[in-house]
């Protein structure tokens, strides 16, 4: 097995336990493998990154992982019904990519729950997704602002973070920059066409993976909140959420 960048210690009790964790936030950001010169070069970003999908693919046959997720998705009921939010279920149409510039050691990233280690989409991003869906809409600047707030004031909306309500199914995609000296730290040259192509390999949620969405009022006007719902759908399907929306990832189907 390749080294982790942990502790001796630590590691060898990781190896022990036999890879049972499934978490894929820890495996993501704390268990890839490096190699002997704790580096990742040539197809070993890419072999690790294949084996971390196939193995968060297998989790999903599992009914214990799968009562896992009707736990989440019972939790975040809860919190919609307390909160008074108004809840739906969305899927994407294609595949979805949140947090591909964060920093990781397969040189892409993907946005991850802290504590259930499950790819999701943070309400501060729905958020701003649908602002500014209602600015290229030209909705009216008092609408927005009672909506969404601005410097003085919060906004009367709450945007909750969405959660896979099923264990998510991951599939490893790759870009192909052809110019990759120009995009290279530190060397940066003209973009030219005896350059060689190198492709970059990173982790998308797979189309049909159901999510949790919600959205909530403050001052709990149920009026005001379907219009807030309607809002996030329509930037949801036409703007899309998350990164590569201009290649078709991040739309969705309700």
């Amino acid at each position: 097995m390749p080294d982790i960048p942990i502790p001796h210690d630590t590691a060898q009790v990781f190896r022990a336990a036999g890879r049972n964790c499934r978490n894929l936030g820890l495996l993501f950001d704390r268990f890839t493998g490096y190699g002997p010169d704790w580096s990742q070069e040539g197809g070993q970003k890419h072999d690790e990154a294949r084996r971390l999908v196939d193995e968060c693919n297998r989790w999903a046959g599992d009914p214990a992982y799968k009562g896992f997720y009707d736990g989440i998705r019972a939790r975040w009921e809860k919190v919609m019904q307390r909160a008074g939010a108004t809840p739906f279920i969305a899927s994407p149409e294609w595949r979805l990519v949140v947090g591909l510039g964060r920093d990781s050691a397969f040189e892409t990233g993907l946005t991850l729950h802290r504590v259930y280690g499950c790819p999701y989409i943070p309400g501060s991003a729905l958020k701003g997704m649908t602002q500014a869906w209602a600015e290229a809409k030209d909705k009216p600047d008092a609408e927005r602002r009672e909506m969404f707030g601005e410097q003085e004031c919060a906004g009367g909306a709450v945007f909750f973070d969405a959660l896979p309500s099923t264990p998510p199914r991951l599939k490893l995609d790759v870009m192909n920059p052809h110019y990759p000296d120009y995009y290279r730290p530190g060397e940066r040259k003209y973009p030219s066409d005896w350059q060689s192509p190198v492709p970059v390999f990173f982790i998308t949620v797979e189309k049909g993976t159901r999510f949790l969405f919600g959205v909530g009022r403050r001052d709990g006007d149920e009026s005001k909140a379907g219009t807030a719902r309607d809002w996030l759908q329509r930037a949801l399907r036409e703007m899309g959420v998350g990164g590569k929306t201009t290649s078709g990832y991040g739309y969705w189907n309700f």
